[in-house]
């Protein structure tokens, strides 16, 4: 259906009452004037008014900052209609995504594909949507099916390269969150060599530049990575999105770690955590303190990390971080080790244990909890003299860091495993692994420096 003469859309919303009986019935609820909701939603006091007397409803983006001001899910007010216009329609569904309302998205994706009246742009958006739902849901094979199926179609047909970067960008977000850093990396980088023929460095290079980045910081490139960072620190500094900022902040000083600048680390931490504290991030902000206690504070005050650390433990219990409960677990016995005190290495593992036993990880959340648990657990065998043991948990740690495509991890696991054969006498063993390892170093070279798609 067409817009009214004043620009509004109308709709029908589910028979329980119409827009605007909701609004104001929430609005009475929460002890709300027309004037106060207006200003808290920054709409005007004539559009409150308007709508709840029925004489028109606002766009799905007005909507959406009413829903907010009264506190309640997009999808409490809006739902969609036979009589509404595609582009309406794709507009509320691009809203629930950003929302990540990913099942109301999937629901009414569902109705639109039903139509046979969608322009090709709003099909391909329909798409992007979708794989994004699907990604976000666990169903990342999928997404991957439905984002190659696209690429190829605009590569065949020379399409808009904004678009195909925009795709292979969310190709290398599924990748990376079905755990194959490598394909992830290669993708990233084709989103990026696309994005410099941008006119401008717009969001969408924004974005990208921070995925590289990110995913450089992975595959222990640290300079690499913080060279896209800047570029994304930049841009979401000057368009004030803050939690981008602190998002990048945070890998930054992840980098600046790895290159041993601490003082450099310490301030980008220290300002990401500023920021999701402030905007009430507290999985992210916990994160941060993770990072800041096990590295830069564990460098010359490790009583002081691991007093700071377990605090991050009970934080991230009553937050139900669980990968993080045991993550931290495990890097308090690794600072153990690297002091010496074996006894209190062990402690630590048995929690770590205790909890991996008592919860169920996503798969990506799996394997790498686990790669750095068997990792640290093959370190605490060795230090005691349980060499054989150790090559099994070495073993173990390097085959999920395998999995996730994290060459240069796989390899140092196998390490402890080489140092295990030779305390064991075992030389021909210890010399083919060794082997083994040049060869793992080497491809991880290999794939940074000509990555495949």
């Amino acid at each position: 259906m067409a817009k009214n003469p004043g620009g509004s859309y109308k709709m029908v919303i589910d028979g329980k009452g119409n827009i605007g009986e909701k609004i104001r019935t929430y609005r009475e609820e929460r002890g709300l004037s027309q004037k106060e909701l207006a200003e808290k939603a920054d709409v005007s006091p004539s559009t409150i008014s308007k709508v709840e007397g029925g004489v028109f409803t606002p766009s799905p983006d007005k909507l959406q900052r009413v829903a907010d001001a009264l506190g309640i899910p997009f999808h409490e007010l809006i739902d969609f209609s036979a009589e509404l216009e595609i582009s309406t329609q794709v507009m509320i569904v691009k809203i629930f995504v950003e929302r990540k309302e990913y099942h109301y998205a999937l629901k009414h994706i569902a109705d639109l594909e039903k139509r046979g009246d969608l322009l090709e742009h709003q099909k391909q958006d329909v798409i992007l949507f979708k794989a994004e739902s699907y990604m976000r849901t666990g169903r990342t094979e999928e997404a991957i099916t439905l984002l190659s199926e696209l690429r190829t179609s605009l590569e065949k047909f020379q399409g808009d390269e904004h678009l195909i970067a925009d795709v292979f960008n969310r190709l290398g977000n599924a990748y990376f969150l079905a755990s194959n850093i490598t394909h992830a990396h290669a993708h990233y980088v084709r989103a990026h060599q696309l994005s410099l023929t941008f006119a401008i460095f717009d969001e969408l290079a924004a974005k990208i530049s921070y995925n590289l980045g990110m995913i450089c910081s992975w595959l222990k490139k640290p300079s690499e990575a913080t060279e896209h960072l800047e570029n994304a620190e930049r841009y979401f500094r000057d368009i004030s999105d803050h939690i981008k900022l602190a998002d990048t902040l945070f890998r930054q000083g992840q980098c600046y770690r790895d290159l041993n600048k601490m003082e450099l680390a310490e301030r980008y931490l220290n300002e990401s955590f500023v920021i999701y504290k402030s905007h009430n991030h507290l999985v992210l902000a916990q994160h941060v303190r993770y990072n800041l206690a096990s590295t830069v504070t564990a460098l010359n005050e490790f009583d002081l990390a691991i007093e700071q650390l377990l605090e991050c433990i009970d934080n991230f219990k009553e937050l139900q971080s669980w990968n993080m409960v045991v993550y931290t677990y495990v890097r308090i016995a690794e600072i153990h080790l690297e002091n010496g005190r074996y006894k209190e290495a062990e402690k630590f593992l048995v929690e770590a244990q205790q909890v991996l036993r008592s919860v169920e990880l996503p798969e990506y959340d799996h394997n790498n909890v686990y790669a750095f648990y068997y990792r640290v657990l093959a370190r605490s065998l060795y230090t005691i003299g349980k060499y054989s043991e150790a090559i099994e948990m070495s073993f173990n740690s390097s085959e999920l860091y395998g999995k996730i495509g994290v060459k240069r991890d796989e390899a140092d696991s196998l390490e402890i495993a080489v140092d295990s054969y030779l305390k064991l006498g075992d030389t021909n063993e210890a010399i083919q692994l060794s082997r083994r390892i040049s060869d793992l170093l080497r491809y991880s070279l290999d794939i940074f420096a000509n990555p495949e798609v």
